[in-house]
């Protein structure tokens, strides 16, 4: 398999063009993921139990389809061949992905009190539909990173277009229902939905070009028949026997669980902490978002000195664990101090997340396919979505059950004192623990060096 790059590949345009992608999927789940849970909890006023039931049966339910989706969008059609495989299954995902987005914030007038059970229901279904689409979508848009992009110094330079993509799209998908939303009008959730689709569309057009599949990178209808006739199972045992493999879904999952704890606590710690209304959360956006942005630059400068994916992310974990410490006493600081403080955990942050989401996690797919003998990268980026869904199920399970236990009340503004250590205690603690237990178990036992990540790549 050629593993040089075409001269299309190394166009910035392009490389702006493609990263799009990963900027609409941010885009979208910063609205989606950062007032979620807070407005059905806070506003709706639907019951915990209800709420972090249903967001743990939505993760639950991406855990179970996007394997599938991952095997059954890898196979092969006729269908495909105008236009590619991928290509054609991004763009039809887009407009129902949309619309799910907009079903979720535009609830209808029902009584929580007379019909909780309709509002769950509503919920439940924008949610399960929502989580259909978007991984369509997100699988079919990774799986072309390790195809298109095979050299590891084009692989940093999308680690640093992607990184920075996905962060501008995490910081405007944050950022800009603040000045939208109103705490206690439910109407204003609506509009925000209604703005922020109407932006997606930009990026959406915008990647066409990036994700578009030439002809020469699309298989053959009878070549891919022809390699495609394992079973799922087969592939799941497959991958299963890979170390590296597995070290990349435990990454997966404390990745996860690290950015939502961190980024689903701040609206209540504005608003339960410091008693501030909403647009106070905008310094402790620019506080992480910019940390995130001007990291992703520089980190693809140290990855590049440093020539060694593993020590890349080593260096960035131990760096985003020592930043992060200070981040448990923010109740002794003004939130102007814990916006500061942001911006060195989000530097740091950074080259963690954006280190394993394109080199690190292309080269163990390198591994599997050289193993395998083809490239079979939906299903396995399908399998890895498990733990991502299961780092969603995690931090809803865990913010029910502090909640509960330390007498969080959502009905008042000023919470007892356990409830503000339990609200710290999400937002800063379960990070640097899950943080510790993953530096030490990569450190340990992740073996792909520079020199057998090149070994790899001669076997493809």
């Amino acid at each position: 398999m050629d593993q040089s790059s075409t001269p299309r590949e190394k166009i910035i345009g392009f490389l702006i063009s493609f990263s799009l992608g990963a900027f609409l999927i941010e885009f979208l789940q910063g609205a989606y993921t950062a007032f979620g849970f807070f407005f059905y909890e806070t506003e709706i006023k639907l019951s915990i139990t209800l709420v972090s039931v249903t967001f743990s049966m939505f993760s639950l339910w991406k855990a179970i389809i996007d394997p599938i989706l991952g095997y059954l969008l890898g196979k092969s059609s006729k269908v495909f061949q105008k236009w590619g495989k991928s290509f054609t299954w991004i763009l039809l995902s887009i407009l129902p992905w949309f619309a799910c987005l907009l079903m979720f914030y535009n609830t209808p007038g029902w009584s929580v009190e007379s019909q909780e059970g309709l509002i769950f229901l509503w919920l439940l279904f924008s949610m399960l539909a929502y989580g259909l689409f978007i991984s369509i979508f997100s699988i079919n848009y990774f799986g072309l990173i390790p195809v298109r992009f095979k050299e590891d110094a084009i692989r940093r330079s999308v680690q640093g277009y992607v990184g920075i993509s996905s962060f501008l799209g995490m910081l405007l998908g944050a950022l800009i229902p603040t000045f939208i939303i109103s705490y206690g009008n439910i109407q204003s959730y609506g509009v925000m939905s209604l703005i922020i689709v109407g932006i997606a569309f930009i990026p959406a057009i915008g990647m066409i070009p990036g994700i578009y599949e030439p002809p020469n990178l699309r298989p053959k209808f009878k070549e891919a028949r022809i390699t495609q006739n394992e079973s799922f199972w087969t592939m799941v045992k497959f991958s299963a026997k890979h170390k590296n493999y597995r070290i990349l879904l435990l990454l997966s999952f404390t990745n996860q669980v690290i950015m939502s704890c961190v980024g689903g606590s701040l609206h209540y710690i504005v608003k339960y902490i410091y008693l501030e209304d909403i647009d106070i959360s905008v310094f402790f956006y620019i506080g992480y978002f910019s940390g995130a942005l001007i990291g992703s630059f520089a980190w693809v400068k140290i990855a590049d000195k440093l020539q060694n994916t593993k020590l890349s992310y080593l260096l960035s974990g131990l760096c985003m664990l020592v930043c992060q410490i200070p981040m448990i006493f923010v109740k002794n600081y003004n939130y102007y101090i814990a916006s500061i403080l942001l911006f060195p955990f989000a530097f740091c942050f950074s080259g963690f997340w954006s280190t394993l989401r394109v080199p690190l996690s292309s080269d163990v797919l390198d591994e599997l396919s050289a193993d395998l003998g083809k490239r079979n990268d939906s299903t396995f980026i399908g399998i890895r979505s498990i733990f991502f869904q299961l780092a969603i199920v995690f931090q809803s399970l865990v913010f029910g059950v502090v909640h509960t236990i330390t007498n969080f009340d959502k009905n008042v503004e000023l919470q007892p004192v356990s409830a503000q250590n339990g609200i710290i205690f999400l937002f800063a603690a379960v990070p640097i623990l899950l943080e510790i237990i993953t530096f030490l178990i990569f450190w340990l036992r992740y073996d792909l060096t520079p020199e057998r990540v090149q070994k790899v790549k001669h076997q493809l």
